[in-house]
């Protein structure tokens, strides 16, 4: 980030996006991308994107901060993802021959996550990118499957949900990384294949909000077009729950806040051919953009702040 950024010592969370122009001259593929959150007292979560598009710089023009602020998504048509960090995370590198692209002449935002410490505070988070050698060809990129629609009521120490994403193409699934909050509980993925086995990917039975890494499959997994990739997750809203944030405990929903909740799943996969990759990231943008556009018309007003 080019300068610290400030944040109040209370109120609602904050999701600030940092733009820093790059200047690459050509296309490159990056082979990983290390994360140091400045404050990890307040930094939740982070996440960077490359946008060649130029949306990015004027939405920050319009903004007086620094930066600018905006939850529900960078509001970039397009933007292409590199990385990111929530606690726990450790850095690795993609196996050998893939990368993640960074387009030539974008600029890198910074999407940050930011939780009121009950002080004022900076951060300065910075990124490390390693470029993949000139050999590598394999692009890979990231599908996102979850819900807004939760609804865990207050007192519930079993609250259940199932998410479901039916694929459009061929992949390979290299890894995985789980997303809840304070509530979380169990996290399991399976994929339902179109013959109707069932391949299983993850299965966390006792969450640990501090241990959110990426987990990547000792052998990569071959999907066809048609599989649907299923996620069950379960919370604990009861007074039995240490880290429950709300005593008493109160109905949760979805949110960006970290006394919201979350059911994100970020796989990381790999297709044949540009024509596929395109396709899927174009289907799960929908996807998403469809489940956020349905939160958003619930919980914003006109000015855009949370009721």
């Amino acid at each position: 980030m080019p300068r610290p950024f400030a944040l109040y010592a209370e109120g609602i969370d904050v999701t600030q996006h940092f733009v820093v122009p790059l200047g690459l001259r050509e296309d490159r593929l990056i082979s990983a991308v290390e994360v140091h959150p400045g404050n990890p007292k307040i930094v939740h979560h982070a996440h960077m994107f490359m946008d060649t598009s130029g949306q990015a710089r004027l939405l920050d023009a319009a903004d007086p901060g620094e930066g600018y602020t905006r939850f529900g998504g960078h509001g970039l048509t397009s933007a292409t993802y590199l990385g990111g960090w929530n606690p726990g995370a450790t850095p690795h590198f993609f196996p050998a021959g893939t990368g993640r692209l960074m387009p030539k002449g974008g600029d890198v935002v910074f999407q940050i996550h930011y939780h009121p410490s009950g002080k004022p505070e900076f951060d300065q988070t910075e990124i490390g990118v390693y470029f993949a050698p000139a050999s590598a060809r394999q692009v890979i990129a990231d599908l996102v499957v979850g819900s807004v629609d939760l609804l865990i009521p207050a007192g519930s120490a079993n609250a259940q949900f199932a998410v479901e994403y039916t694929l459009p193409t061929n992949v390979t699934l290299m890894e995985i990384r789980p997303h809840m909050h304070l509530l979380g509980k169990s996290y399991q993925v399976r994929a339902l294949l179109p013959t109707g086995s069932e391949v299983p990917l993850i299965n966390i039975n006792e969450w640990d909000f501090n241990w959110q890494d990426s987990y990547v499959f000792a052998q990569a997994i071959p999907l066809p077009a048609g599989s649907k990739i299923q996620i069950l997750v379960t919370y604990d809203n009861s007074n039995e729950n240490s880290n429950n944030p709300n005593t008493p405990p109160r109905t949760v929903f979805f949110g960006g806040e970290s006394t919201d909740e979350m059911s994100n799943c970020a796989i990381r996969v790999t297709t044949d051919t540009m024509n596929e990759l395109r396709t899927l990231m174009s289907d799960n943008g929908s996807y998403w953009s469809t489940q956020m556009d349905r939160y958003l018309s619930r919980n914003m007003t006109p000015d855009k702040k949370r009721r």
